[in-house]
């Protein structure tokens, strides 16, 4: 990962009738070369939480990125390994960006977890085939 990414966690939260508990986790910056970089963690806590995946990987991506209501030239989705990704572009800063979605283990009526990745070359520059398999590789 990037040395000098901020971190975000937030305590276990209970859903509706206090059964399901989950955790978010979200590391967030900008390298030394100027490509920007978000990863998200949503887990649930116990056996009886669950997450869904019913949105569409560009929903879900739009819901985790920062700017995300600034999202254009969103790529049909492409299937990498054991995650979805589409290519899109930052309207708000001019990147050329990708975006995925992976799931965890099957859990219930849905999933243990959700990871997330956005990684946005800077402006003016593409993101390459090795560029998206070596970001999503990376993300554990």
């Amino acid at each position: 990962m990037i040395p000098g990414l901020k971190c975000r966690a937030t305590n276990p939260v209970t859903s509706e009738g206090n059964i399901g508990v989950f955790r978010q986790w979200a590391a967030f910056g900008t390298s030394r070369d100027g490509y920007y970089v978000q990863m998200f963690l949503w887990e649930g806590q116990n056996t009886f939480s669950y997450l869904s995946a019913d949105e569409t990987t560009a929903d879900f991506v739009r819901w985790i990125f920062e700017n995300g209501q600034a999202m254009t030239q969103v790529s049909p989705v492409t299937r990498y390994g054991n995650a979805d990704y589409v290519r899109f572009k930052d309207g708000k800063v001019g990147r050329a960006c990708i975006g995925f979605r992976r799931v965890g283990k099957p859990q219930r009526g849905g999933y243990d977890s959700l990871m997330g990745g956005i990684l946005c070359a800077p402006t003016g520059k593409a993101i390459g085939e090795a560029d998206i398999s070596a970001f999503i590789d990376s993300a554990q």
